[in-house]
């Protein structure tokens, strides 16, 4: 089936790249096994969470296109339980598996539930994803040209990341090894706030 990527998805390409050459050295005799994590929520987030917090908290907050488009979505620790599961599974070498939720989740669920764990008033319009994209290439344009001292609110990677339907499936994973993901996002989204909070009340070792 052919992977189709959106607009200067480099990320995802660079991904598939990266498992082209793994399966190479599968061919050559080498035991691999790969897993596709969704969207990784929970402690120690230091991307996803932040950017969509950072997101809410800007003057672009708003959800991107009717926001009802399907985020696959993972809790960290389900991740690596299932990458063990795939490292010590005889049945898992040579296979490729997607470690994502089967909750459904929309754009709309994330934000909103970003949103109330922050205490951040969750987005009240809606901007058509067109727009949002050049809006999101203009930000990114004005903080070249300022050097990249700030990060931009919005950028193409993080419109396309939250703003495009994402459907994928663990079944796979649950049928073959037993996986059972356990933490909802509601849930993945609460500990990743209160770590972080956690986090910023430890007094700085001297």
């Amino acid at each position: 089936m052919e992977t189709r990527f959106g607009p200067l998805d480099y990320y995802r390409r660079s991904k598939t790249a990266a498992e082209k050459i793994v399966r190479r050295f599968g061919a050559n005799g080498l035991s691999v096994t790969i897993v596709r994590p969704a969207l990784i929520l929970g402690e120690r987030d230091a991307a996803m969470l932040p950017g969509v917090i950072a997101f809410l908290r800007g003057s672009s907050a708003a959800f991107m296109g009717n926001g009802r488009n399907v985020l696959p979505c993972v809790y960290a620790g389900d991740v690596a339980d299932l990458c063990i599961l795939a490292a010590t599974r005889p049945e898992a070498s040579g296979q490729t598996y997607n470690a994502v939720n089967p909750e459904h989740v929309t754009q709309r669920d994330l934000l909103t539930a970003a949103a109330e764990a922050t205490g951040v008033a969750p987005p009240t319009r809606t901007i058509p994803f067109r727009v949002v994209y050049a809006l999101a290439t203009g930000m990114e344009a004005a903080a070249r040209v300022r050097g990249w001292n700030h990060r931009p609110e919005l950028t193409r990677f993080s419109a396309n990341l939250l703003g495009v339907d994402y459907i994928e499936s663990a079944a796979k994973a649950i049928r073959d090894l037993g996986w059972q993901p356990l933490v909802p996002m509601r849930e993945a989204v609460r500990r990743s706030v209160e770590y972080a909070r956690a986090r910023r009340a430890q007094p700085v070792s001297s």
